[in-house]
C-alpha cells in the first residue's frame, strides 16, 4: 500500500502532473520494473510512456492521457535500498 500518493483526471492535452509528496530521490528508478513513485493509468501500472525529474518534482507522461483516464502516482518506498 502506498503512504502517499496524487490522484489526476487525464483531458487529452496535459502531460506534466507535479508530485506533490516527500519521497527518496535515490529510490527511483523507471524501467521495466518502476520503483521509488508508481505511475498507473486506469487501476493499470506502467512500466514505461513516462519520465520523472525529481529536480523539478514532476512526472510526464506521452502520449497525454485521454479525457477521463484516472492518474495515480504513488510513492513506494523499497524495503532495501540499493
Amino acid at each position: 500500500m502506498a503512504f502517499s500518493y496524487d490522484s489526476y483526471t487525464g483531458n487529452g492535452s496535459t502531460t506534466v502532473y507535479a508530485i506533490s509528496f516527500n519521497y527518496i530521490t535515490s529510490t527511483v528508478v523507471v524501467s521495466g520494473s518502476p520503483k521509488g513513485i508508481e505511475v498507473y493509468l486506469d487501476n493499470i501500472k506502467q512500466t514505461s510512456g513516462y519520465t520523472i525529474d525529481t529536480s523539478l518534482d514532476r512526472v510526464t507522461i506521452t502520449p497525454a492521457p485521454a479525457t477521463g483516464v484516472n492518474i495515480q502516482i504513488l510513492r513506494r518506498t523499497p524495503r532495501a535500498l540499493g
